[in-house]
């Protein structure tokens, strides 16, 4: 109940200059050079605040299953620009950082110089969308913190 209220809260309590409102699922994960089996199926629902045109800039906030099977929550800031018109498909690319709640990898995470806050790990990283019409796919990258080099997500949206 309350990652449904983090959400709502998002769309909601945002200012009226917001040029456009999206929601979406978090379906899964890859862990690339991975030396344990983690959990892929990072099923989650998130939502967020897009503002510009050619280059946007945004926030997201959500939650999802995470690598290690425990839900955690997370809100972070984004910015991306197109890369390639394919048709109908838009290509963007971009740049993400965040705060991801994983409580007992904080420590772990601090040691390895990423910022912690209390449960949340600051963590950046990469994007790559397709955009058709009103719908994104998107795939966010960033660098593992346990026994993987790097993990890509999954995720699917919709603009309202």
């Amino acid at each position: 109940m309350k990652h449904a209220l983090i959400c709502a809260a998002l769309i909601f309590g945002a200012p009226a200059t917001a040029q456009e409102v999206f929601a979406g699922v978090n379906i899964t994960s890859v862990h690339i050079g991975a030396g344990n089996k983690f959990n892929s199926d990072n099923r989650g629902l998130y939502a967020g605040l897009r503002w510009g045109n050619r280059w946007q800039y945004g926030i997201e906030g959500g939650f999802f299953q995470n690598s290690y099977n425990v839900q955690s929550t997370y809100a972070l800031g984004f910015l991306d620009f197109p890369i390639a018109q394919l048709g109908e498909v838009q290509l963007r690319a971009g740049a993400w950082a965040g705060m991801f709640e994983y409580p007992d990898f904080a420590l772990k995470a601090y040691g390895k110089g990423l910022p912690i806050w209390g449960r949340y790990i600051g963590v950046p990283g990469l994007s790559l969308t397709a955009r058709i019409s009103r719908t994104d796919v998107q795939l966010k990258i960033t660098r593992g913190l346990t026994n993987a080099n790097a993990i890509v997500t999954l995720q699917v949206g919709r603009t309202f």
